[in-house]
């Protein structure tokens, strides 16, 4: 099925929000699920990719802070592995500024 969709649609799956405003990532995220998400993943460009899991909510939230805090290891893993080195920098040095803006 991914194969058949249009690229400019797969980039919008990771976001699409449902009725209470929570994007796929999210839920994933707080759910403890990853499931499909790694076939999206592996069909995004890696910048589409970044920008789906590091895309923050009003609280500056993101799905791969979410991911963390929930402890859900296998969906940080698969946020991980489509990213490069300097990505998986670059990302990891903005969890660490947010978690730090919320006790200051």
């Amino acid at each position: 099925m991914l194969q058949s969709l249009e690229y400019d649609h797969l980039v919008k799956l990771p976001n699409l929000k449902d009725s209470y405003g929570y994007t796929l990532l999210r839920c994933c995220s707080l759910e403890k699920r990853y499931d499909g998400l790694q076939l999206i993943a592996e069909h995004l460009s890696e910048k589409d990719w970044y920008k789906a899991i590091s895309r923050a909510n009003a609280w500056k939230w993101t799905p791969f802070h979410w991911s963390c805090y929930r402890g859900n290891s296998r969906l940080v893993r698969v946020m991980l592995d489509n990213i490069s080195q300097d990505l998986r920098y670059t990302l990891l040095q903005q969890q660490i500024c947010l978690v730090v803006s919320h006790y200051i």
